[in-house]
């Protein structure tokens, strides 16, 4: 959803990767969010009465929910060797978020050095860490269940959120209770880590970094804000180690102006998609400042199939590959 940084935001789930887990398996190679047809244009208007309409569907990774729905406050499990933990904590009455940790087969005890534990925040705003970041992008194992050679686990712990309430396996027991802004979602996620940490003298000695992507970069700057000031107030006993930001969605007006000018230097793209993509641009922009930001997100929707269609097809988030577009960049790229 494309609005103010740190502002107000409607919780929805969309499709594709910006919901929680639905399907039955996850094939990454099987992704392609826009069928295009290669249509030219010559401008906006000339643009809009043939504009490909999107194909989208859903996969993604499925966890079977009854196995974890073992608590009701913050009771959780693991595996026999201590080497996973799961469970939920009530971070408010009837609202329930579900985290899991992995604790690195790399890991050393060195005081002089401490262990890093590694904190995940998905972006959408809607998408499951658990599911997205876990299986398809940084945790043990891959969309197949098959062991990930580059896992970020060999340098760190790696601990996922299904954040916020509503999103993954993490529910609400009434609608009303969703979060409506940024600062609501630190506050849940903060009372999530008191639960986790305070209680655990070894996860003490970890400092803990949050990282981010997407509209997770939002979370993971407030939910900073958020653990320092509990940390302060002698309320959450961690060691805030720093917070990193990757391809965050944090400034959409000025993102979106940068996607065709890079794609025209690299003659990835001709003049006819530069205007094109710079007149949606400036729709966006005119439209967040009016505050009209669903119509701003179907705008940067149709932006993007512009994108794929006047770059032959570019991976969103990796322009020297090329695929079927897809909005968080989930693609197989050839």
């Amino acid at each position: 959803m494309i609005g103010q940084p740190s502002k107000n935001w409607v919780f929805g789930l969309e499709f594709g990767l910006f919901g929680p887990p639905s399907d039955s398996e996850y094939a990454p190679e099987s992704i392609d969010n826009f069928q295009v047809q290669n249509v030219e244009c010559s401008d906006l208007q000339d643009y809009n009465k043939h504009k490909p309409k999107p194909v989208h569907h859903k996969k993604s990774v499925l966890l079977r929910r009854e196995i974890f729905l073992h608590g009701y406050f913050a009771l959780d499990a693991g595996t026999n060797d201590g080497s996973e933990q799961w469970g939920y904590v009530e971070v408010r009455p009837k609202a329930h978020l579900f985290w899991w940790l992995y604790k690195s087969p790399n890991r050393v005890e060195d005081p002089s050095k401490p262990w890093p534990i590694l904190l995940w925040l998905q972006g959408g705003p809607g998408a499951s860490g658990v599911g997205l970041g876990n299986f398809l992008e940084i945790g043990p194992l891959d969309g197949h269940l098959k062991p990930r050679n580059y896992t970020w686990l060999k340098k760190a712990d790696l601990l996922f959120v299904d954040s916020p309430v509503g999103t993954g396996f993490s529910y609400m027991e009434d609608e009303s209770l969703v979060v409506k802004t940024d600062e609501d979602a630190a506050t849940d996620l903060t009372t999530l880590l008191k639960m986790i940490f305070n209680g655990n003298e070894n996860l003490q000695k970890s400092p803990l970094y949050i990282f981010a992507e997407s509209y997770g970069g939002k979370f993971a700057v407030t939910l900073g804000l958020s653990a320092l000031k509990a940390i302060q107030a002698g309320q959450l006993k961690l060691q805030l180690g720093g917070v990193a930001l990757g391809n965050s969605w944090i400034s959409p007006e000025d993102i979106v102006f940068s996607w065709a000018p890079l794609l025209k230097d690299l003659s990835r793209m001709n003049n006819n998609g530069l205007n094109i993509s710079n007149s949606l641009a400036l729709n966006i922009k005119q439209q967040i400042a009016e505050g009209k930001y669903e119509n701003a997100t179907s705008t940067w929707e149709e932006l993007e199939n512009v994108i794929a269609e006047y770059s032959n097809n570019v991976v969103i988030l990796n322009f020297s590959a090329r695929k079927s577009i897809h909005s968080t960049g989930f693609a197989k790229s050839n």
